[in-house]
C-alpha cells in the first residue's frame, strides 16, 4: 500500500478498483510478457505463471495464497527494470485504448473529479505496475500492493496489508483518517465479490459488471450497478437476478 500525502483542496474521494473495473484485463498478468522480456526472470514467464495459478486454483488455494505466490516470483528482480517494462506495456496497450480501458469508466473518473471527489486507485496489483497508469490518468493516490525491496531488488515479500478483501477496506480507512475525510461523502467502484468490504466503506457504492455474489450484496445494500461497456447506471431495486 502506498499513501501519497501531497496537498490539495479536495477532501472527498472516489476509490476505483483497477482490474476489470477500469481496465478490461488483469494488469498483473497482462504486463508479464513485457516484464519477462526486460528482466528475463524465468518465474515471470507468462505461460508458466498461468499454469502455476491454474494448478493452485484447482487445489482450492485462496486468492491470498495465490497472490503471495505470484509476487514471490519477483524475488531478485530489479525494481527499475519492472517499472521500465510496465511503462512499455502501458504504452503498447494504449495504442488501442478502447480494448484496454472501459471508456465509460474513464468517463466516471472524470465525472467524480468534476463533482469534487478525487479519484484513488485501489488494487491488488502492484504499485510499480500501476505507476505509469496513475500518472497518465492524473491520479495522485494509489493504494496497491507494495513489493518490498533490498538495495533496489525485490525480495519476494509484500508489505501489509495484502490488498484483497478486508485489506482494501483497511487501506481506505487509513487513507481517509490521514485526510480527515468522511467516508459517507466518498464513492467506490468494484467488480468482484472481494470488493464488498471496500464498497461497504463509502456512502456511494457502485457495482461494476455482473458478479453474482456482488449483485446479491448490492440488492441488500441498495448499491447502484453500472454496466462498464455502456456506462448505464441501474438502481439496485431494478436488478433482476436470474
Amino acid at each position: 500500500m502506498r499513501l501519497n500525502f501531497s496537498g490539495g483542496s479536495m477532501r472527498s474521494f472516489s476509490f476505483f478498483d483497477v482490474d476489470e473495473t477500469l481496465l478490461r484485463t488483469k494488469s498483473m498478468f497482462d504486463c508479464l510478457p513485457f516484464v519477462y522480456a526486460v528482466t528475463g526472470a524465468r518465474g515471470l514467464n507468462y505461460e508458466s505463471m498461468l499454469a502455476d495459478i491454474k494448478s493452485m486454483k484447482g487445489k482450492g488455494c485462496s486468492r491470498s495464497k495465490i497472490n503471495f505466490h505470484y509476487y514471490n516470483k519477483y524475488s531478485g528482480v530489479k525494481r527499475c527494470d519492472v517499472r521500465k517494462a510496465c511503462a512499455d506495456w502501458y504504452s503498447y496497450r494504449c495504442q488501442n485504448r478502447s480494448l484496454f480501458f472501459y471508456r465509460s469508466m474513464e468517463d466516471r473518473l472524470a465525472y467524480e473529479k468534476s463533482n469534487g471527489r478525487e479519484p484513488v486507485l485501489v488494487s491488488g496489483s502492484a504499485v510499480d505496475i500501476l505507476a505509469v497508469m496513475a500518472t497518465d490518468l492524473g491520479i495522485r493516490h494509489v493504494l496497491a500492493t507494495e513489493l518490498e525491496t533490498d538495495d533496489g531488488y525485490y525480495n519476494g515479500s509484500i508489505s501489509s496489508p495484502q490488498m484483497l478483501g478486508e485489506g482494501k477496506a483497511f487501506a481506505i480507512r487509513k487513507f481517509l483518517d490521514s485526510k480527515r475525510s468522511k467516508a459517507s461523502e466518498c464513492s467506490a467502484y468494484g467488480d468482484h465479490s472481494s470488493d464488498m468490504a471496500m464498497l461497504n466503506q463509502v456512502g456511494d457504492a457502485y457495482v461494476v459488471g455482473n458478479d453474482y455474489d456482488l449483485l446479491v450484496k448490492a440488492k441488500e445494500m441498495r448499491w447502484k450497478v453500472i454496466n462498464p461497456n455502456t456506462g448505464f447506471i441501474q438502481k439496485v431495486n431494478e436488478i433482476i437476478l436470474q
